[in-house]
C-alpha cells in the first residue's frame, strides 16, 4: 500500500514537473533572460571601450541594471499577456522595483565597487532561480564571478588584481566578450525552444 502511494506520488510529481518545462518553454524562459542578460552585459563592455577603456564598469554602467532589469519585465509580461501562458510568483516585478529604487540609495557608487556585471548577475541569478532555469541561473553564477573579477578598483586590490591600463583593457574586453557568449547561448536556446514548442503543437 505505501509502495502504491509513493509511486503514484512520483508519478505526480513527474506529471507536474513535465507541465512546468512545458510552461517555461512555451514562455522561452531561458533564451529570453539570456538574450537580455547578454545584452546588459555588452552595454557594459561596449560603454567601457568607448570610455577607452580607463574603468571596465564605471559608475554609469549602473543604468544598465534596472534597464535590463526593466526590459526583461515589459518582454516577459507581453508575451504571457500574447500566449496566455504566465508565470506566477516569480518576481520580476520585485526585482525591477528594487534595482530601480537603488538607484535612490547609492547604486550607482556602489556598482563602481562591486561591478554592474555583478549586481546584473545577481538580479538573473534570482530571476533564473525563481524560475528553475538552470540555463539562466548558472549563467547568472559565472557573469557574477567575472563581474566581482572585472569590478572597481578597490574590490581588485583586495583580489590582488594589478589595477593598471593594460588589466582595465583586459577586463573591458573580457566583459564585452563574455556578453557575445551569452548572447550566443541565449540564441541557441531560442532555436531549442523553438524545436520544443513545435514538438508540444505537433
Amino acid at each position: 500500500m505505501i509502495d502504491s502511494s509513493a509511486s503514484v506520488n512520483a508519478s505526480t510529481l513527474a506529471a507536474v514537473e513535465r507541465l512546468a518545462s512545458s510552461v517555461r518553454v512555451r514562455r522561452r524562459v531561458a533564451s529570453t533572460n539570456l538574450l537580455v542578460f547578454g545584452a546588459g552585459i555588452l552595454a557594459v563592455g561596449v560603454g567601457g571601450i568607448l570610455d577607452d577603456a580607463t574603468a571596465p564598469q564605471s559608475g554609469d554602467s549602473a543604468l544598465v541594471v534596472p534597464l535590463a532589469l526593466c526590459l526583461i519585465w515589459v518582454v516577459t509580461s507581453i508575451r504571457a499577456h500574447r500566449s496566455g501562458v504566465h508565470g506566477y510568483r516569480v518576481g520580476y516585478a520585485a526585482v525591477v522595483g528594487v534595482s530601480v529604487v537603488s538607484l535612490l540609495f547609492g547604486l550607482v557608487p556602489f556598482s563602481a565597487v562591486v561591478g554592474s556585471v555583478t549586481l546584473l548577475g545577481v538580479g538573473f541569478l534570482i530571476l533564473g532561480w525563481r524560475e528553475r532555469s538552470r540555463p539562466v541561473w548558472i549563467t547568472a553564477a559565472v557573469g557574477i564571478v567575472i563581474g566581482s573579477l572585472t569590478a572597481g578598483q578597490s574590490l581588485r586590490q583586495a583580489m590582488g588584481i594589478a589595477d593598471d591600463s593594460a588589466s582595465n583593457m583586459l577586463s573591458t574586453f573580457l566583459i564585452a566578450a563574455f556578453g557575445v557568449v551569452v548572447l550566443a547561448v541565449g540564441a541557441w536556446m531560442f532555436l531549442a525552444e523553438s524545436r520544443e514548442v513545435k514538438n508540444l503543437v505537433g
